[in-house]
């Protein structure tokens, strides 16, 4: 009797089945790599952009907490900020990134009178500047969009008139 050996059994891929998933895996991971720098990008912006929110939201509140005598004081002020958006002191400090100004103007509601100043518009302009002269702050200004405006009733005499 002729006796059978068993087969030995072929575990493993071949080398056709192992070139394939390396092409599906390298197509995958070109696709995926080429979204990191996009990605690291947008972070910068949302991260900038929050940072000048909450410099526009630290100088809304403290116009807000100032009296109407001090509001000219706020005309044409500017204040530097670095990477954090922490304020710097001093004339173009080192290390500034951020830049905002204030701009104050009178206006007046419709049937009120030239002589009266009851509303004052505090105008914010924030921007990423790190250039020394403030040149991108300069054109914001120009262009006259804001990135807040306060409001602020500025106490006149009323002038009360009874009639019988």
């Amino acid at each position: 009797m002729r006796s059978v050996k068993p087969q030995p059994s072929r575990a493993g891929f071949t080398l056709l089945e192992v070139a394939t998933a390396l092409a599906i895996f390298a197509f995958a991971s070109v696709g995926l790599i080429s979204v990191i720098p996009m990605a690291i990008v947008t972070h910068k912006q949302a991260v900038g952009n929050t940072i000048l929110a909450q410099i526009t939201q630290q100088l809304t509140g403290e116009v807000q907490m100032c009296g109407p005598a001090e509001f000219a004081s706020y005309n044409t002020q500017t204040w530097c900020f670095d990477y954090e958006g922490n304020q710097l002191t001093g004339t173009n400090p080192t290390g500034t990134v951020y830049r905002a100004e204030t701009v104050v103007k009178t206006t007046q509601l419709p049937g009120q009178t030239a002589s009266s100043t009851s509303l004052q518009l505090v105008q914010i302009y924030a921007v990423f500047d790190p250039t020394p002269t403030g040149t991108t702050l300069t054109k914001q200004v120009s262009s006259g969009i804001p990135n807040g405006v306060v409001v602020v009733s500025q106490p006149t005499t009323p002038t009360v008139t009874v009639g019988l």
